[in-house]
């Protein structure tokens, strides 16, 4: 990343200057003065050994203390000779890389990591990143800081995976409103890990302004996978599990908790928390106003996504905006009365896509203009959904 000044933002590490011929040698010397400590070591104890025996041959001491002596001399003789050799084995190229090897495989075993505290851990995690790219240290403004404290945590989190919407949209019902079908399936997806579960909640939520009456239909059902259903309760307040694993919760809206500052509600799945794959399937059927910026973004982290709208070409056209993805990873398809979008990667959260549906009246031009205006006024901040918003 750069700076205003386009400076980088990562100061670079002064041992990335190519070596001089002074360090060179400094290490070239390191390895030769060991090679010397070993052969100097080794033949001081031969020296010292032959020294012993041609003594004991010639004098053949008798006294307590000249056999001490020479006992204690031969003994030294062999420690100094097996010093030699083992320093002149280590400094082979083979062996050094042999317990290089072994140290950095024991640094790199998960039962050492498992060790460390989580503190420990985000630093070492940070010196990883630090010494992968080559730099001494960070700026405080650096997209590594940004990912360590934003982005960081999602890795351990929930997230959904196979996300598909189908929005089946109704001719007009007079004035510039229209029905609209909403068809949303997904898995409830968690890390393997101890602490970790599935989404705490499923939501439908919508501006107030943005919709014309409260909800015609709701209706939650939950299909338990088929690993968990022997050993599965469902918890206090929900229907009981039929055979299939589902749990179907018809018209639940009045028993569930409001949305804040918005029309919608949310259905805790707190006794869910370790059902690994969990899927969620919600149908709503409501009345929008037209001539408005929708969007449908993510609320977690969410492998693969799907959209679908149907909507009657002869009243309307559509307009969708994807933001925060990777156009090699996207697939859209267009028809009269049907628009896909296909997306094979990840999401994060508050990113998908902006719609609009628009009366057959309004000029392609005023429309382009809409959405040059809404491109421009978001273009700061990509990852944030209009405020006209539905969030899933």
């Amino acid at each position: 990343m750069s700076s205003k000044n386009g400076s980088s933002t990562f100061h670079e590490s002064k041992s990335n200057a190519p070596p001089t011929q002074g360090s060179e040698t400094s290490g070239l010397d390191r390895g030769t003065k060991s090679l010397i400590w070993g052969l100097a070591s080794g033949f001081l104890g031969v020296v010292t050994i032959l020294v012993t025996i041609l003594l004991d041959e010639k004098y053949h001491p008798t006294t307590y203390h000249a056999i001490v002596l020479l006992q204690f001399s031969g003994h030294a003789g062999i420690a100094l000779l097996l010093l030699g050799i083992v320093g002149i084995i280590v400094e082979f190229k083979n062996w050094r890389d042999y317990f290089e090897e072994r140290l950095a495989n024991t640094i790199k075993k998960r039962e050492f990591l498992r060790t460390l505290q989580r503190d420990q851990l985000k630093i070492l995690l940070k010196d990883v990143f630090l010494a992968y790219y080559k730099v001494e240290n960070s700026d405080p403004h650096s997209f590594l800081e940004f990912f360590t404290t934003k982005i960081q945590h999602y890795i351990g989190g929930s997230f959904r995976e196979d996300t598909t919407i189908v929005l089946t949209v109704n001719r007009s019902e007079g004035g510039d409103c229209c029905g609209v079908k909403e068809d949303l399936s997904y898995k409830c997806r968690k890390v393997e890990a101890e602490s970790s579960t599935i989404p705490e909640e499923v939501s439908w939520c919508i501006d107030t302004s943005d919709i014309v009456e409260n909800l015609k239909n709701y209706q939650v059902t939950l299909t338990v996978p088929e690993k968990w259903r022997k050993s599965f309760t469902p918890p206090k307040g929900f229907p009981d599990m039929d055979e299939s694993g589902k749990i179907i919760l018809v018209h639940p809206h009045e028993k569930l908790d409001p949305c804040s500052a918005r029309y919608g509600f949310k259905l805790s799945l707190e006794g869910f928390g370790t059902i690994d794959e969990l899927h969620v399937h919600q149908v709503a059927e409501y009345v929008i106003r037209t001539e408005r910026f929708f969007s449908k973004v993510m609320k977690y982290p969410s492998r693969g996504y799907r959209i679908i709208f149907n909507y009657p070409q002869e009243d309307f056209t559509l307009h969708v905006e994807p933001f925060g993805m990777d156009p090699a990873n996207l697939t859209i398809i267009e028809q009269p009365g049907l628009y896909s979008l296909t997306y094979d990667s990840w999401l994060l959260p508050k990113n998908g896509l902006a719609y609009r549906l628009m009366k057959k009246s309004s000029s392609k031009e005023d429309v382009l203009e809409l959405l040059t205006d809404w491109e421009n006024s978001n273009a700061p901040n990509l990852g944030a959904a209009p405020a006209e918003a539905t969030v899933d």
